[in-house]
């Protein structure tokens, strides 16, 4: 059964018509088919693709633009991550409220130059914004983010001011109320504390 992640690899005939009403009609002729799937989610489909297309540039440079846009360290070589240690700049290929800011920031602006709505503009961010998370993977610092980040939006559209660490309690009691395990993560403590 096809489904998002499958390919499906096809090869057809085309040979003359018999019919003299309509000569310039093709006829198809049975070819072969072949589908193969693999058992990813769209997200992990959407990652696979994303990896795939950066190229042009050096392996360090591929892994760099991995790590900041969808905290993929995976192709991030001993050496270089060595160097990013030293230079203390590790944190750039992490996911954080940086990401999540950019995303929902892009998409609420777009939204907005094509003449939504606040509340539709609102509404499509966050589903936007869920669906970045699936992307990334949602450990704990990510959905921290992504839950601060959604507070924001959702508290400046009703014409509320809201400080960042009133944004942070929000964000880490309602993650808290949905997961209580998550008060014995590190991630989600180190992502508070920062």
């Amino acid at each position: 059964k096809f489904r998002i992640g499958c390919a499906l690899e096809a090869s057809i005939r085309l040979v003359p018509n018999d019919d003299s009403s309509r000569p310039w009609l093709a006829k198809v002729a049975a070819g072969s088919e072949k589908l193969s799937c693999d058992n990813q989610s769209f997200a992990g489909v959407l990652r696979a693709n994303f990896l795939r297309s950066i190229k042009g540039v050096s392996l360090d440079s591929q892994a760099l633009v991995a790590g900041l846009s969808i905290g993929d360290t995976s192709m991030l070589s001993k050496g270089l991550s060595e160097r990013m240690k030293k230079l203390s700049l590790t944190h750039l290929t992490a996911v954080s409220g940086a990401n999540c800011a950019i995303v929902l920031g892009l998409v609420f602006f777009l939204l907005g130059f094509i003449g939504l709505r606040r509340w539709q503009r609102v509404t499509i961010s966050i589903v936007c914004m869920w669906g970045y998370v699936q992307l990334v993977g949602p450990q704990p610092s990510v959905l921290r983010a992504a839950t601060m980040t959604a507070v924001i939006v959702v508290l400046t559209a009703t014409g509320r001011s809201i400080r960042p660490i009133a944004a942070l309690c929000h964000a880490a009691s309602l993650l808290l109320l949905v997961d209580p395990n998550m008060a014995f993560s590190l991630g989600f403590a180190l992502s508070l504390a920062a």
